[in-house]
């Protein structure tokens, strides 16, 4: 299996139209209503903002959007000749501090539109200050057994240290005193697909389905040439770090629920004609990391499972038929620039099937070993090369579930057994 990294980026090709979206702006004069998350920053061009309201019962996000133009105020570097031209330059742009990069241009007025972004603490390593826990938002949560003081990974203390791997994000603490993700998803002509998917599927009404594992979109704010989605922050980490060795209570029940939830997410998507083509472990987030072996107890709550990072996804009408909804080549465009794993039709240029492709990224990062035969059937092929004979994210929830539901909750309170990767597959 072949090491992946996060590099990606770039327009895909497809054998189909799909829907390239665009962002909307409705004129308004200038307002200094905070609480609308609406301010005039004077930026010395447009800058449209449009918002959710976010309160403890609801994450009910507005249809609203402002505009307005400021050329009195100063322009504070944020002119666009000071903006990074493409997402894969703001990508490389890593900063030690809060004094360096681009992200201190935009600080004070992502702050003044309701997102303040926490202090670095060291390279890549940011820390929410003042308070010493985050304030619950009903994503981020810890168990007993991690604790809450302390900063080992999994107590409540250590969610407010934030390690980033993508330059494109940045944690933030909201107005309300929540914390979430602010994330640049579209850059002058680059992200509209992504900006518009997210919209139709981390919004209500679809946000309400429960099997949607899409994590919602809690407000936009736009730039002019940059638009920023904030996210709430989800507290167990990615899914791989379920089966790391920081995380060895993990049992296969623990391990397979998370994994139906991640195909019910792809299932979900794949029915609007939305393939994901990033689906590996590290685009999955879970709100806690049960670790059931610790107890030896089935646990009677588990944790939610969301699928984010849609940079890469391509979007089909939704009347075409799903045969004829293929891709062409690298989902970043260049081989030399992508790290992860990939099929062969990738490489020869041949159409491939975007949706099964999103069953074979997950299915190949799903690094450990249940030790169940007929669990490890279903899960060996998810990864078939062929995908002619790789069924579909519907498909491979069913016959899991199936398994899964015929064992004795009890049964799969065993440890998982993990294998190191190889360049083989």
């Amino acid at each position: 299996m072949g090491k992946y990294g996060r590099s990606k980026g770039g327009p895909p090709q497809a054998g189909r139209k799909m829907d390239q979206g665009g962002s909307r702006t409705a004129s308004r004069k200038p307002s200094r209503d905070i609480r609308s998350g609406v301010i005039a920053l004077g930026l010395g061009f447009e800058i449209t903002v449009a918002y959710s309201h976010w309160s403890s019962d609801t994450h009910s996000s507005s249809a609203h959007s402002f505009s307005f133009f400021d050329r009195a105020m100063a322009s504070d570097n944020i002119s666009p000749e000071n903006i990074p031209p493409t997402l894969a330059d703001w990508r490389i742009n890593v900063t030690d501090n809060d004094n360096e990069g681009i992200w201190r241009k935009f600080r004070d007025h992502l702050r003044d539109a309701g997102a303040t972004l926490w202090p670095h603490k060291g390279i890549s390593i940011l820390k929410r200050k003042p308070r010493k826990y985050v304030r619950p938002n009903g994503y981020a949560y810890v168990t007993p057994f991690r604790g809450l003081d302390g900063y080992a990974p999994g107590t409540a203390m250590d969610l407010t240290n934030f390690q980033y791997k993508n330059e494109l994000q940045r944690p933030a603490t909201l107005q309300d005193g929540r914390d979430g993700i602010v994330r640049v998803v579209v850059l002058r002509d680059e992200g509209h697909t992504h900006l518009k998917i997210l919209r139709k599927i981390a919004n209500e009404p679809l946000a309400l389905l429960t099997n949607n594992h899409t994590l919602p979109l809690l407000f936009e704010m736009n730039f002019d040439l940059v638009t920023f989605c904030v996210f709430p922050l989800v507290g167990g980490g990615h899914l791989r770090r379920a089966f790391a060795d920081m995380y060895e209570s993990t049992s296969v029940g623990d391990l397979l629920d998370m994994v139906m939830q991640a195909l019910e997410g792809l299932a979900f998507i794949h029915d609007l004609h939305i393939a994901h083509r990033d689906a590996f472990v590290d685009n999955f987030l879970v709100e806690w990391q049960p670790e059931s072996l610790h107890m030896m107890k089935v646990p009677t709550a588990r944790p939610r499972v969301y699928l984010i990072d849609f940079e890469t996804a391509v979007m089909f009408e939704l009347g075409c038929d799903l045969s004829e909804c293929t891709c062409t080549g690298i989902p970043l465009g260049d081989l030399e620039n992508y790290s992860r794993p990939v099929i062969p039709e990738m490489l020869n240029g041949q159409p491939y099937d975007p949706f099964k492709l999103d069953v074979w990224q997950l299915g190949v990062s799903l690094v450990f070993d249940t030790t169940l035969p007929p669990i490890e059937h279903i899960l060996e092929s998810m990864h078939i090369t062929d995908a002619h004979e790789r069924p579909y994210a519907s498909e491979a929830l069913l016959q899991l579930s199936r398994v899964v539901n015929n064992m004795t909750p009890q049964s799969l309170l065993i440890p998982s057994v993990p294998f190191l990767a190889t360049d083989d597959d």
